[in-house]
């Protein structure tokens, strides 16, 4: 796995929470750290932060998550990942206002339920990081992936009946990955089909999916005794927020 890739070390969101600027210039440091292959001083970093900024432990749990992932423990990436997806779903449910009340009563002074593409991003990395073990649920959080991008998108509905998040771009990892996953039985090519078509509908600019398609068709995915290589690559770094007037 490439490191230095679209992940939360980029993606550390500057919520609107007490001690911003304090919170923007750890993640700063930690970034740095990690792009340098200085893991073991991005893990003390993320320890230090959620230490000093407990309002942003939801941030620093996924910054070290990522770390985890490079360093090549995906169990205990996996098990962070599932801890930060189970608190930003609580703090988007029916009880949020109870659920956040209860958060305001210890020394964390605001609740960040996290954006849009984090909580997609957490699956997809959950993903990811089972695939690095058994990869017995990988198929479960690539479902998961597609089940909260359909909610997400259906939630944006206003009361006008407009929705802004309908030009939201579906992320495609999760069809890709059940697509893989249905051929590698060599019994369910007509359910890789249906998953290769979903990735070309949904990022028709990625070239790989047509000779996927057309292979899970037509072709066959190796001779006996034969296999496939998939690299998933990190590549780029992703966008961040910060502090504006």
């Amino acid at each position: 796995m490439q490191r230095g890739g679209c992940n939360w070390i980029t993606l550390a969101m500057l919520a609107a929470m007490c001690g911003c600027s304090t919170h923007a210039q750890r993640v700063s440091q930690l970034r740095a750290d990690y792009y340098a292959n200085r893991l073991d001083a991005a893990a003390a970093a993320v320890a230090d932060g959620l230490q000093r900024d407990p309002s942003g432990g939801d941030v620093f749990k996924l910054d070290g998550a990522l770390i985890d992932l490079a360093a090549g423990d995906p169990r205990r990436a996996e098990r962070t990942l599932r801890e930060v997806r189970d608190h930003f779903d609580l703090l988007e449910g029916p009880d949020v206002v109870g659920a956040t009340a209860s958060y305001l009563t210890d020394e964390t002074h605001g609740s960040y339920a996290g954006e849009d593409y984090e909580k997609v991003l957490i699956r997809a990395f959950l993903a990811l990081s089972n695939l690095m073990q058994d990869g017995g649920d990988v198929e479960a959080y690539s479902l998961q992936m597609v089940d909260k991008q359909e909610r997400l998108i259906a939630g944006g509905a206003t009361k006008s009946g407009d929705n802004p998040k309908q030009n939201y771009s579906r992320v495609a990892l999760a069809p890709y990955l059940r697509g893989v996953l249905r051929e590698a039985t060599h019994f369910n090519y007509d359910d890789a089909e249906r998953s290769y078509l979903a990735v070309a509908n949904w990022q028709p600019g990625f070239q790989p999916a047509q000779f996927d398609l057309e292979r899970a068709a037509h072709g066959h995915h190796s001779e006996p005794g034969n296999g496939v290589l998939y690299v998933f690559a990190l590549t780029g770094r992703g966008p961040h927020k910060i502090e504006a007037v």
